[in-house]
């Protein structure tokens, strides 16, 4: 079971009774579903973890506290990945939201490759120009074009993260067209 927050926070939990995934073991069936195509959000992934202090070790100082404290921090994972939106996918607001987005995944540097990069950014911002003069007709095009150039991109030239981002928002991209 999950939900998303009015602020787009997502959350879940396994179903099975509130059993724990194991470290190092998955969950089959897990979909999360979001009202709108994906956007990137920043993450923090809290690792599970507890001290086991050794037999007849029964009390921990203050300096010993500090050092869990810091070991729980250093496990912490901060970093970006694609996640449910709350913004509406209508009209400028979704292009401007998009842009903004697709920037995000060229500084994280989702695509390395820096060819494939300007190739798709300048496909991207051909069809902005084309859905901003009422172009429908090229703007669909660009659109187009801009899926087929992620779908035969290497893993190697795109990260999995950027693909889905364009994949998975070039269908609510063109409703905004018609």
């Amino acid at each position: 079971m999950g939900g998303l927050g009015s602020d787009g926070t997502v959350a879940f939990a396994t179903g099975d009774e509130g059993k724990p995934i194991a470290p190092g073991k998955s969950k089959s069936g897990l979909t999360l579903i979001s009202p709108a195509p994906p956007t990137i959000r920043e993450i923090q992934v809290r690792p599970t973890w507890a001290y086991v202090p050794a037999e007849g070790d029964d009390e921990l100082d203050p300096d010993d506290m500090d050092a869990l404290q810091r070991i729980r921090d250093s496990i912490t994972y901060h970093g970006f990945t694609l996640g449910p939106s709350n913004t509406a996918t209508e009209g400028e607001q979704y292009w401007t939201r998009f842009d903004k987005d697709w920037q995000h995944a060229l500084d994280l540097g989702w695509v390395p490759n820096s060819t494939l990069a300007k190739h798709l950014t300048a496909q991207l911002k051909t069809a902005r120009s084309a859905f901003a003069s009422g172009n429908a007709i090229a703007a669909r095009s660009a659109l187009h074009s801009l899926r087929d150039m992620v779908g035969r991109a290497g893993r190697e030239q795109i990260r999995a993260e950027a693909r889905a981002l364009i994949v998975y928002n070039v269908p609510g991209l063109l409703k905004t067209i018609d």
